[in-house]
């Protein structure tokens, strides 16, 4: 039963990336690097019929290796999620998402050095030829469009240009000129674009929230062990936790308002973007440099990190920094810490103690020391799960946990890092409220800019992403409690 079991494991998994090549090559298999998925609504069908046929397979199996047992409530939590989303949240039916995804598809092979260049443009140049076939999938997929998110697109379609600007200036200084090709690919953006624009918008809903019976289904889904109002009970509980901290925060700086506290903390921050990623890079060597010196823990060999700035397509929806992990089946375990060039107001979000703790977060100890010890192990199931409890939760446990080994504890530091946590909690009542439709847009916006004191085109930015990604953005929060829950359960045993 065990070989059957691991058979199916792995044929599983080798079907899921020939249907989604870009996972292939986020995962470091670069067989289908010059391919694109179809998202046609045809494929995306046949998707549901295959999850569905395995998860009988997976259902009919008894394995009894303790590793094995583990695998198969991996798979059936992937299969479950998986056919959540295309048969109940229907994300792929509302938002038209094929501009982010190829820029996601040519990025990553731009941005992980991992391979020879010229291998890797050539499965660049595979891609962007497959990319007016691309589009075309969405025509037919996406019938229920939502304004919100058709307007996020349109923000993407017209900043992906840049990208293969980009991609041709890397061309040109290798030699090659496939200026036809780039001319092609650009045509096909800009229809796409006016098809957006044009017939899309016109008769978009305006309502992207789920409900609450949805949402609810979602956390069993999740396998959470809890409902929408306990959720949002650990969410306000935070919030006021995190409140009388910051107020007390507040007192040790000299100032009666833990917003005056932040305005002053936020006002010290670098210039302009090769300021910010100078001293990224000075607080990655710190950072990795504490964890080795206090044991806090083993790095794997062979990893590292690169600073890369965020692509124009990404920053409707990454308004400060985010982190790509290293491919699994990579040879080196190279992360990219991706970081958003900021100016005006929205500077004060890489103030110099803001940087410290979002370095924290997602490079040491937080998502690259953890994705990178995971890639270690290449079982075909665990590759495809990540649970979001479990990543974004250890990464703001380890903003807390930092702070404890003294990495920027000063009350500066420590003012910061508190008003994180703060954003996470309440993140935790956005993330409810606007996708039960208890909030809308705009009461999201104002409620995160007002409890956090962020800027408001920052805190835009963030309910586009928690719209799109319902019950994801509460992991944060949610996942930090449940690990400290965990460690004082490991405590008393």
């Amino acid at each position: 039963m065990d070989e059957e079991f691991e058979a199916l494991a792995k044929e599983f998994f080798h079907k899921v990336i020939e249907r989604e090549p870009i996972l292939a090559t986020w995962l470091g298999l670069h067989e289908y690097d010059h391919l694109l998925p179809s998202r046609d609504e045809g494929s995306i069908r046949e998707n549901v019929r295959l999850l569905k046929e395995y998860r009988r397979k997976f259902e009919k199996l008894s394995p009894e290796r303790p590793e094995n047992l583990v695998d198969r409530e991996v798979a059936l939590y992937v299969i479950d999620n998986a056919l959540f989303e295309l048969e109940e949240l229907l994300i792929w039916a509302k938002y038209p998402s094929g501009p982010m995804e190829l820029g996601d598809a040519l990025f990553l092979l731009l941005s992980r050095e991992t391979r020879p260049l010229q291998e890797r443009l050539k499965a660049i140049k595979g891609r962007m030829e497959r990319a007016m076939d691309y589009f075309e999938g969405f025509k037919s997929s996406v019938k229920r469009p939502v304004k919100l998110y058709v307007e996020i697109g349109l923000e993407q379609v017209r900043m992906l240009p840049s990208l293969i600007d980009l991609i041709y200036r890397t061309f040109r200084a290798r030699g090659e000129d496939p200026k036809g090709l780039v001319e092609e690919v650009k045509a096909s953006i800009k229809e796409h674009e006016e098809w957006m624009e044009g017939e899309l918008l016109p008769k978009a809903g305006e309502r992207f929230a789920i409900g609450e019976e949805k949402f609810s289904r979602l956390l069993r889904v999740r396998r959470l062990d809890m409902d929408v109002e306990r959720v949002l009970e650990i969410g306000i509980k935070g919030i006021e936790e995190e409140k009388a901290r910051l107020r007390e925060l507040a007192k040790a700086l000299g100032e009666d308002d833990y917003h005056k506290a932040l305005d002053r903390v936020k006002g010290k921050h670098p210039e302009n973007y090769e300021e910010v990623k100078a001293y990224v890079s000075r607080l990655l060597k710190e950072a990795r440099q504490l964890i080795v010196e206090r044991e806090f823990a083993t790095l794997p060999e062979g990893e590292g990190i690169v600073i890369r700035e965020t692509p124009e397509y990404l920053r409707p929806i990454i308004p400060f920094a985010a982190y790509m992990p290293p491919g699994p089946f990579e040879e080196k375990l190279i992360g990219i810490y991706l970081v958003t060039p900021m100016s005006g107001e929205m500077l004060k979000e890489a103030c110099y103690a803001c940087l410290a703790n979002v370095l924290v977060h997602e490079g040491y100890p937080g998502h690259h020391l953890q994705l990178s010890c995971a890639a270690k192990n290449l079982r075909p199931i665990r590759l495809l799960s990540q649970a979001p409890e479990t990543v974004e939760g250890w990464a703001l446990y380890c903003e807390e946990a930092m702070k404890g080994l003294g990495f920027y504890s000063d009350p500066e530091g420590l003012l910061i890092q508190a008003a994180d946590s703060l954003w996470r909690a309440v993140r935790v009542v956005v993330d409810v409220n606007l996708s039960t439709g208890r909030m809308g847009f705009n009461e999201a916006v104002e409620f995160l800019s007002k409890e956090t004191g962020m800027a408001r085109k920052a805190a835009e930015s963030e309910v586009k992403s928690y719209s799109l990604r319902p019950g994801y953005f509460l992991s944060y929060y949610i996942g930090k409690v449940m690990i400290k829950e965990l460690k004082e359960l490991a405590r008393r045993v």
